[in-house]
């Protein structure tokens, strides 16, 4: 009986070794999901500026060709 007990025990503990090893690695993978999700925001944001000032841009420039326009006719 004292045989299966530490059979039992140990197998408990090796248990628990790899659940904390599993979740050091989580903890990691998160760590690195949540830098990759910060970059990603930034460069949603950076391409959301690009697009509103290439906008703006067009508008002025038809702004600009339709009163060239005015001053041929």
């Amino acid at each position: 009986m004292e045989v299966l007990g530490l059979i039992s025990d140990i197998l408990i503990v090796v248990l628990l070794i790899w659940t904390i090893i599993v979740a050091g690695r989580l903890a990691k993978n998160l760590i690195v999901f949540n830098q990759s999700k910060k970059e990603l925001s930034k460069l949603i944001r950076q391409v959301s500026d690009s697009v509103v000032h290439a906008d703006r841009a067009l508008k002025e420039f038809k702004k600009g060709v339709n009163e060239s326009g005015k001053d041929l006719s």
